[in-house]
């Protein structure tokens, strides 16, 4: 009888670990671990199947009304590209792999925004200028909110193949200059 029931346990927490476990430890990482692959891989069909499982593990990810702070352990980091800031923590290993994808989070203002962007959702002046004033690769502290964008690849994001660049929409909420 123990025999059993340990067996019936064994095989219910077998059962259960496959139901439950949809994602890796960090669903944002095995997301862009699936677009790296996709980049490299040379069948289309092979690759559309990889970027869409991507994308519904991004869809978790990153999703509208979400905040994102930068505090300290995480920093924002200008992007070379207009209105563009990447996030990056310490303790994160760069990927060197050429097939990693760039993430960057792109704020919208009243001169530079995309089509589908709500006037409500365009980030305040103040801070667009403070961060766009500053040189490339500067840091800062603060915080976004993930916007809907209705014309994305995802709920709140575009992803562009040939460049391999994640963009996910944003507005600026709080920017602290600079951080160190």
């Amino acid at each position: 009888m123990r025999v059993r029931v340990v067996t019936c346990w064994a095989m219910l927490f077998l059962f259960l670990g496959g139901v439950f476990q949809v994602y890796a430890e960090d669903p944002k990482q095995e997301a862009l671990d699936l677009l790296a692959e996709a980049h490299g891989e040379e069948c289309r069909v092979c690759r559309e199947r990889l970027q869409a499982k991507a994308f519904e593990i991004l869809e978790h990810v990153y999703y509208p009304d979400l905040e994102i702070a930068a505090d300290g352990a995480c920093v924002f980091v200008k992007s070379e590209s207009e209105n563009q800031l990447v996030l990056t923590c310490r303790g994160e290993e760069r990927i060197d792999d050429p097939n990693y994808p760039l993430v960057t989070f792109l704020f919208h203002t009243q001169d530079k925004h995309l089509v589908g962007i709500d006037p409500k959702d365009y980030t305040p002046d103040a801070a667009a200028q403070t961060v766009n004033q500053a040189p490339a690769n500067a840091r800062f502290q603060g915080k976004i909110q993930i916007l809907a964008y209705p014309y994305g690849d995802g709920d709140a994001f575009n992803f562009y193949p040939s460049a391999n660049h994640l963009q996910v929409h944003c507005k600026l909420l709080e920017v602290k200059i600079p951080a160190d």
